[in-house]
């Protein structure tokens, strides 16, 4: 899709698929302390990694977006698409330092965990039952395969939306930045 964009986008896009998360997020650590160009040139970090497709959502979560101002990047793509963006419903789980994009942040690139949201589509569906379900019984369990619901929709939805936050973000005329005095930004900005 960003190949075929006339006219090209106006920064590079690097996808990487990492490994080892759940190991001490190993496969990111590296990436980000040895990127295949110069740290300076990484100017964001979108991470997608686990969205759940089990219904079709209407809202997306991002969790880190508010410390940089790639939170107008991700009002933008949402908005666009007709979807709210919901704040992180569950800021106690502290997501944003517990997944790859944190091994970005701290080589002080801003960034952002890109997640479906939690909100159905349909309001006579339980998306909070249904999201609780899999997290308290498939979630990191040899369960969690391809029996499980899955919404041919949403995942559409969720690659439209992730896919038009990466052009919005790779044609941004300023660098991304930390916003003033935001603790991710002081601490790890290099």
């Amino acid at each position: 899709v960003y190949k075929r964009q006339e006219p090209a986008p106006r920064r590079s896009v690097i996808f990487a698929a990492v490994t080892g998360e759940e190991k001490g997020l190993q496969g990111s650590s590296y990436f980000a302390r040895n990127p295949p160009v110069l740290v300076e040139q990484l100017v964001a970090n979108i991470n997608i990694d686990m969205p759940y497709f089990g219904f079709e959502f209407s809202d997306i979560e991002a969790f880190g977006a508010e410390h940089s101002n790639m939170l107008a990047a991700v009002t933008e793509a949402t908005a666009q698409l007709d979807m709210t963006l919901t704040p992180d419903p569950m800021p106690e789980e502290v997501r944003f330092v517990r997944s790859d994009q944190f091994s970005f942040v701290k080589e002080g690139i801003p960034a952002v965990a890109f997640k479906a949201g939690a909100t159905a589509s349909d309001p006579n569906v339980n998306a909070d039952a249904i999201l609780g379900e899999f997290l308290k019984n498939d979630y990191h369990r040899a369960s969690d395969d391809l029996n499980l619901a899955f919404s041919p929709e949403a995942a559409q939805r969720f690659t439209r939306a992730a896919l038009l936050l990466g052009l919005i973000v790779s044609d941004q005329d300023e660098k991304h930045r930390w916003n003033e005095g935001d603790f991710f930004g002081d601490k790890f900005s290099k």
